[in-house]
């Protein structure tokens, strides 16, 4: 196992960059990185492991810290995959596209695809926004994004963006 230094507090840094700051850690540094776990750990069952040569990051639910370092250690002696979920970098690229839209609504046509190992399959779908109710359908991460984005630059211009891409 590696030493702790200032490389731990490095790891954290990306951590929080990624999820969010006021976050604290537990790091328990090994040969492939660290592993991450947030404070209060009753919090959540979380840990999060920090690639120390690619900077990626992968996040384990119901492991403790020493068996998610040898469950990425061994996926990387072996060339297969961490049993974790890569969540840096961009894990969607979410392409979207105006259909049509007025002043208080508008449809859009999207494509969300995974770049990174994740359980949810990719998507295509038609999001429909509507303004005076502030709602949009159909529910889920990718259609709230793109809600997200594209109401803030309708405010912004007063025009519905024609397309965009985002990833997250």
């Amino acid at each position: 196992m590696i030493q702790p230094t200032d490389d731990t507090v490095r790891a954290e840094h990306h951590l929080t960059e990624l999820l969010g700051p006021g976050l604290t850690f537990r790091s328990v540094p090994f040969e492939r990185g660290w592993v991450c776990t947030p404070l209060p750990e009753e919090a959540a069952a979380l840990r999060f492991v920090v690639d120390s040569a690619s900077g990626e990051v992968y996040e384990y639910t119901a492991l403790g810290e020493y068996e998610v370092a040898a469950d990425y250690s061994a996926a990387g002696e072996s060339g297969r995959e961490p049993r974790g979920v890569r969540i840096h970098p961009v894990r969607w690229r979410v392409e979207y596209e105006l259909g049509n839209g007025d002043d208080r609504s508008a449809r859009y046509l999207v494509a969300a695809r995974c770049t990174g190992r994740s359980p949810e399959p990719d998507e295509d779908f038609e999001l429909t926004l509507d303004l005076d109710t502030n709602r949009y359908q159909p529910a889920g991460t990718a259609a709230w994004q793109v809600w997200v984005r594209v109401v803030q630059q309708h405010r912004a211009d007063g025009a519905w963006p024609a397309r965009g891409t985002l990833e997250f």
